[in-house]
């Protein structure tokens, strides 16, 4: 293997880590958007 190649891996490697870190990072913002969600409905009922 040439120079290239071993460039094009790496590049290619360091985008699946990078989508994989913005997966990881969209599944806790949904995560905590439920839970603020949760906690406003339980707040709500206790308001009523």
């Amino acid at each position: 293997m040439d120079n290239e190649t071993y460039l094009f891996m790496a590049f290619g490697i360091s985008w699946v880590v990078f989508a994989v870190y913005l997966w990881s990072i969209n599944n806790q913002a949904q995560g905590l958007s439920e839970e603020v969600r949760s906690l406003r409905d339980q707040q709500d009922d206790e308001h009523q």
